[in-house]
């Protein structure tokens, strides 16, 4: 399988903009300096709450690249989804669309 880069998750966030769903499986905490579990399910990507953040995140809430070849990303799929899973310092999380 050929390995997935960030820009082959930037092509996929492009192409599938209007149908994406996101799962937040953890985030950065900073009462704990460190990053927490986060229970919940896939969610329809949202814009970000912060102009800010829109660089980083590629416009999705609970997504947050830190670059500088430090973001892991492998492939995902389950019954319903198939889609890319990311970790890195920040948090992991799932962007997908639905088969």
């Amino acid at each position: 399988m050929k390995k997935i880069t960030r820009a082959t998750f930037k092509g996929f966030v492009k192409r599938n903009r209007e149908s994406l769903y996101v799962k937040v499986k953890s985030n950065f905490d900073a009462m704990v300096d460190g990053v927490r579990p986060v229970n919940g399910g896939f969610e329809p990507a949202q814009e970000p709450w912060n102009e800010v953040m829109r660089e980083d995140s590629l416009g999705i809430r609970g997504v947050w690249l830190v670059g500088n070849s430090r973001d892991y990303f492998t492939p995902y799929e389950d019954d319903i989804f198939t889609g890319i899973s990311c970790c890195n310092c920040c948090g992991s999380w799932i962007v997908a669309i639905q088969k």
